[in-house]
């Protein structure tokens, strides 16, 4: 059920027209209470936490594949999933929005998230593509997140 019935339209990539409102199914896993949410990476079906609090969003190593330049981007203290990474290149689909040639950061060992999760986790979805909206309403009791723009 839609907050704001009869604004979806036909999505587009980023930077041009896109849907001003978007409702998507979650779901939250049982174990920490994640909020998981399905996505495309590069044409490959992916899931994703959503991560209020994540800078960026990370993807795994095995998601995204071999890459010419060894993991090199140092963790940075603080709270959260700590790591060595690298900065990749990623095209993103989440419902209909579309994020070509999108900077990412990739990781190795989130196949530790999923063994605590008890899910299989792609990689987590962070600030950077969530400030792309106005609005992110997450509906708990309808298992939904309304993307806003």
């Amino acid at each position: 059920m839609s907050p704001l019935p009869g604004l979806l339209l036909a999505g587009a990539v980023l930077g041009g027209s896109s849907p001003p409102c978007e409702e998507l199914p979650i779901t939250i896993t049982r174990v920490s209470h994640c909020i998981l949410l399905k996505a495309e990476i590069g044409g490959r079906a992916a899931t994703l936490i959503l991560d209020t609090g994540a800078s960026n969003t990370i993807l795994s190593s095995e998601l995204l594949g071999p890459a010419s330049t060894p993991l090199q981007v140092k963790p940075l203290k603080g709270s959260g999933l700590v790591g060595t990474g690298r900065w990749r290149r990623a095209t993103i689909r989440i419902g209909r929005t579309v994020w070509v040639d999108h900077r990412v950061l990739e990781m190795d060992g989130l196949q530790d998230v999923s063994r605590g999760l008890k899910e299989s986790v792609d990689g987590i979805l962070g600030e950077d593509l969530l400030a792309d909206f106005r609005i992110v309403i997450i509906n708990y009791l309808d298992r939904t997140v309304t993307l806003a723009r």
